[in-house]
């Protein structure tokens, strides 16, 4: 493949199929990073598992046969973090208050309110935000939240499929009056 970045998550597999190639194929990589394994010499293909958060090489090689050369191909592999394995809304006077699990090699996590950004997170050890801005009693919000980490100077987002969560905004009730109506009973209105 032409392709010389390839993006995975920590946890997720992948399937490289190497095209042209006549020889054995041998790939390899930092296997503190990702591993690689599952070689199929007739399909052409490997799997590639992500271990580690980083940017690192994976080399491919085609092995030389009686006409062909040996042929090297490096490909950079970003590993980006997993997808936060919990994920709650609490529904606040103040608005939701989200709280989500930390995610090891994450940089900062993205926060998301029915499709758009709503916030940057830009730290590991922080997993709680609240949105003040979602105060329309009634209304359906879907949140996700998504790890980014920092690679090569440049923010690259998780492409684990992220954990959403559906709540509906529900305002707290105004207390109206409040009246001693019998020995040991009170009204609220």
């Amino acid at each position: 493949s032409s392709t010389k970045t390839v993006t995975i998550s920590v946890g997720s597999k992948i399937v490289c199929a190497v095209t042209g190639s006549k020889g054995n194929i041998s790939a390899s990589s930092d296997k503190a990073y990702a591993t690689t394994g599952s070689l199929d010499q007739t399909k052409k293909t490997f799997a590639v598992k992500g271990v580690k958060v980083g940017s690192i090489k994976l080399r491919i090689t085609s092995a030389a046969t009686d006409n062909f050369n040996k042929t090297v191909l490096e490909v950079t592999l970003n590993i980006v973090p997993a997808a936060t394995s919990s994920l709650k809304a609490e529904n606040l006077a103040t608005g939701f208050k989200l709280t989500w699990a930390k995610v090891t090699g994450a940089a900062g996590y993205y926060v998301y309110r029915d499709s758009t950004k709503i916030e940057t997170i830009k730290k590991n050890a922080t997993v709680t935000y609240t949105d003040k801005a979602a105060d329309t009693n009634g209304t359906k919000y879907v949140y996700k939240v998504v790890p980014y980490a920092t690679l090569n100077n440049k923010a690259v987002a998780s492409t684990a499929k992220p954990r959403t969560v559906t709540t509906y905004r529900l305002t707290r009730p105004a207390i109206s009056s409040l009246t001693n109506s019998a020995a040991g009973k009170m009204t609220v209105k």
